[in-house]
């Protein structure tokens, strides 16, 4: 069961990230000209970006376990005849 939730976790978060990027590129190339990076600020140098990372890998792990446990939800409901 553990494999499976990663491999669905994986599976979802390509298909985040395949069907983000179109909009991400968009985006990007509208504020071409107004995007200039600034001056470091204190924040700067104590973000944790590693940690950062790790809250949204375990949310993402997190949504990939609801959406297995609805999907096993579905699969075991009656189903309706058409």
């Amino acid at each position: 069961m553990r494999l499976r939730g990663l491999v669905l976790g994986s599976c979802i978060s390509v298909v985040m990230a395949v069907s983000a990027a179109p909009a991400s590129a968009a985006a990007a190339k509208e504020c071409m000209h107004e995007c200039v990076a600034g001056k470091p600020t204190a924040a700067s140098y104590t973000w944790d970006f590693k940690g950062e990372a790790n809250t949204i890998f375990k949310d993402i792990q997190a949504d990939a376990q609801q959406a297995l446990s609805h999907a096993d939800r579905l699969r075991a409901s009656p189903r309706i005849p058409t």
